[in-house]
């Protein structure tokens, strides 16, 4: 994965770089040094360079210039030859489920917010006072109960996940 790093922090290194490592040399990123793309490391905010892993850098050489975000799998440590959805448990999904009711209630309850802005200016609306603010009160709480539900599960996956390498039965 791609790391930005200024010529002051320069190359990555240290317990978390994982093999192969990277190239020993970084890459200017497009504008340089007037590009917008800042050091990553806490409490650097120089020009950075971009510094690619060897196979990265082995890519970009061939042409490739799109390189893979790293989630999931990498995080769980999943092989790419095992389908992920074999290693992900009830948990996961009510997490992921959870968070994206939250964000449409959040939604909901934002255009509930203008509804209520155009009724306290006096203006008419489809849904009476009462009604507009009975439905932001339940969005929003259960917005909330939902983002809780969704972080703790996802949390709970986890931590309870077990880098073994065998699907769940």
């Amino acid at each position: 994965m791609a790391i930005a790093r200024c010529e002051k922090c320069g190359k990555p290194a240290g317990g978390n770089v994982k093999p192969p490592g990277y190239f020993n040399q970084p890459y200017l990123p497009v504008g340089h040094p007037s590009s917008g793309v800042v050091c990553g490391k806490p409490g650097c905010e120089n020009d950075a360079l971009i510094w690619l892993k060897v196979d990265e850098t082995q890519a970009y050489q061939r042409g490739q210039r799109v390189f893979e975000i790293h989630f999931l799998r990498e995080f769980l440590g999943v092989p790419k030859e095992k389908a992920l959805a074999l290693f992900l448990n009830c948990w996961a999904y009510a997490g992921w489920g959870s968070l994206g009711v939250s964000i449409f209630l959040g939604l909901v309850y934002s255009w509930l917010s203008v509804k209520w802005v155009k009724r306290a200016w006096g203006q008419p609306t489809v849904l009476s006072e009462s009604i507009l603010e009975r439905v932001m009160d339940w969005s929003f709480v259960l917005m909330l109960l939902l983002f809780l539900l969704g972080v703790a599960s996802s949390v709970w996956f986890f931590v309870t996940f077990h880098v073994a390498n065998q699907p769940r039965p």
